[in-house]
């Protein structure tokens, strides 16, 4: 599929999912598919799906954009801090957040340490945007599928996440299924960047539930009046039967429409991130059903990263030994290796990694070297 239009957003819009799907239903292509997608889709309420509960994990590929800046600085962000925010999606997908017991969607994700044929990749990948050729990097909400075209891996295996620092709104955007473009997070507001307003990585939270398939709970955002008149689930607002009508509110302390009695803690409508703490059940269910439409998506974790059981063998022969020693010590001294590290390494010396165990060498034979004198008697 090839889409091609230009993008321009207001400056209250947190989310530029809504203008991206308006202007890409333009084409023939996707609009015809995300129909397609639509009119199935109604029906997974009528229809509930045996596998709907089954946990499954989603690997992402997770494209780091930087102005230039060294390892760990500003929007240069360090592995960490990517592993940590992407560990921090699970989370909020857990329903660790919510004090309801309902609120697991189980779905969890993981960074991508291997291909679809099993050849190691990497899953945390980093550019210049200097480098890249694209313009100037306020303008990727209207040239964002340039990026796609320049940058993804796998598209259609993978969720590939795009994280750019560009400045204004929107904060983030993504494609629903089937389209495989992917999620795009502001730097600033991927992870945890502040503890108010949108610091709290729920735009990423938010973003990727666009990417599985659900829509802002306020739907079309029509006044108080006409949202209140919906009475077609399946067919009005967002599509889920468990998420009230509502129009959007920016506030979980002061509802646009309070009579409609909204939902105050989901992650599809546009209050600040301390107010979001869950999906609701039914749009669990919407999210493992869209999967029908992302066929080749890998979500049985045959792809994610190894943890490194064995860090400490450098040289990669599986045993901790000399040849590390001599690696090891050719960057003590430098950042972040000291008397501490070292100490470690020496703990972990002579490990065999294949069963984590401290090799034993045999005792060193020694010699009794007997002299004979002669009897001078």
């Amino acid at each position: 599929m090839s889409l091609s239009f230009s993008l321009v957003i207001s400056a209250q819009e947190k989310c530029g999912t809504d203008e991206l799907h308006k202007r890409a239903m333009e084409n023939p292509e996707y609009s015809r598919n995300y129909l397609g997608v639509l009119k199935a889709s109604q029906n997974l309420h009528k229809n509930p799906r045996k596998s709907i509960n089954t946990p499954i994990i989603v690997p992402v590929i997770v494209h780091v954009i930087h102005e230039g800046e060294a390892y760990g600085v500003g929007a240069h962000l360090t592995e960490a801090f990517v592993e940590e925010t992407i560990a921090n999606l699970t989370e909020n997908f857990a329903g660790v957040f919510s004090d309801l017991s309902d609120a697991n969607t189980q779905i969890s994700f993981c960074i991508a340490g291997l291909s679809p044929t099993g050849v190691a990749i990497d899953g945390i990948r980093y550019y210049d945007w200097g480098n890249l050729g694209l313009g100037d990097i306020d303008g990727v909400y209207g040239n964002h599928l340039s990026m796609y075209s320049a940058l993804s891996y796998a598209s259609f295996n993978y969720c590939n996440i795009y994280v750019v620092p560009w400045s204004g709104n929107p904060l983030g955007f993504a494609y629903t299924p089937p389209a495989p473009f992917g999620v795009w997070v502001r730097t600033s507001a991927f992870g945890f960047t502040s503890s108010t307003s949108f610091g709290l990585n729920k735009t990423l939270v938010h973003e990727m539930g666009h990417y599985l398939g659900l829509y802002h709970i306020f739907g079309n955002n029509g006044s108080c009046v006409s949202v209140a008149d919906e009475d077609n689930c399946l067919q009005q607002g967002d599509y889920v039967c468990d998420t009230p009508p509502t129009v959007v509110n920016w506030s979980c302390n002061n509802p646009t429409c309070p009579e409609l009695n909204p939902l105050l803690d989901n992650y599809m409508d546009y209050y600040a991130d301390p107010c979001c703490t869950r999906f609701t059940p039914g749009q669990a269910d919407r999210m493992h059903g869209m999967l029908d439409y992302r066929p080749s998506l890998i979500i049985d974790g045959s792809v994610c990263d190894v943890e490194n059981d064995c860090p400490w063998d450098l040289n990669g022969d599986e045993i901790v030994g000399v040849a590390d020693l001599n690696l090891f010590l050719s960057g003590y001294g430098s950042s972040g290796v000291g008397v501490d590290e070292l100490m470690t390494f020496l703990l972990h010396y002579g490990t065999n990694c294949a069963d984590g165990e401290i090799i034993k060498y045999p005792p060193r034979k020694t010699t009794t070297k007997k002299i004979f004198y002669q009897n001078e008697n």
